[in-house]
């Protein structure tokens, strides 16, 4: 029985969100400054939806 490590771990988990609709999008496509520790844009469409 293979072993299961923390790469399994997070194959089964994007898995799971992908079978719940949500698309995956690998970190090296996602444009943002190195020192952003947050992706701005996204916390800004989340704050403006959350108030509705």
């Amino acid at each position: 029985m293979p072993h299961f490590n923390e790469h399994a771990l997070e194959l089964s988990i994007m898995e799971l969100f992908q079978q719940e609709g949500y698309i995956y999008t690998n970190g090296e496509e996602i444009h943002k400054e190195v020192s952003d520790v947050l992706l701005r844009n996204v916390i800004f469409l989340y704050l403006r939806n959350s108030k509705k």
